[in-house]
């Protein structure tokens, strides 16, 4: 699934965000709660970097009522490859089972400059990701479904 990235401070920014079960490289957008599932981020980006990391984190928008969520134990840092760019990455996170509670979530992506000294910078950006969908078999629906008729 591609997505656009917004950067701030990059003249071209390109981005995409893909989620699969591990056992699958295929993407999918419906997870049950009870598996790990990963992301594959990737961007690149035209900007003139001497060095520093990215920070990429991951959050969930839920889309009924619930939480918001952070997925703080998925982030990752890496290190920026210095040079005018473009520049390409390409990471993978795994999320544990249980980490997600049943619901409906826009998957969105934060990509955060932090410089030599540990600051963070005047650059950062994001991807809007797909719309994800997490079940757990072992409980009842929210809503009951309509009786056939």
């Amino acid at each position: 699934m591609s997505d656009a990235l917004s950067m701030s401070g990059a003249s071209n920014a390109t981005g995409s965000v893909v989620v699969f079960e591990p056992s699958s490289s295929s993407p999918t957008n419906i997870f049950d709660t009870n598996k790990d599932w990963s992301a594959r981020v990737q961007w690149q980006a035209t900007i003139h970097m001497s060095g520093g990391t990215w920070r990429v984190s991951l959050h969930l928008a839920s889309l009924v009522p619930g939480a918001n969520l952070a997925l703080t134990g998925a982030a990752l840092t890496v290190p920026v490859v210095p040079g005018p760019g473009p520049v390409s990455y390409s990471e993978e996170t795994k999320i544990a089972a249980g980490t997600v509670p049943a619901g409906t979530y826009r998957l969105v992506i934060l990509i955060d400059y932090i410089d030599e000294n540990g600051k963070p910078g005047p650059i950062a950006g994001f991807i809007e990701g797909p719309i994800l969908q997490f079940y757990d078999p072992h409980i009842e629906p929210h809503m009951p479904w309509p009786e056939p008729g």
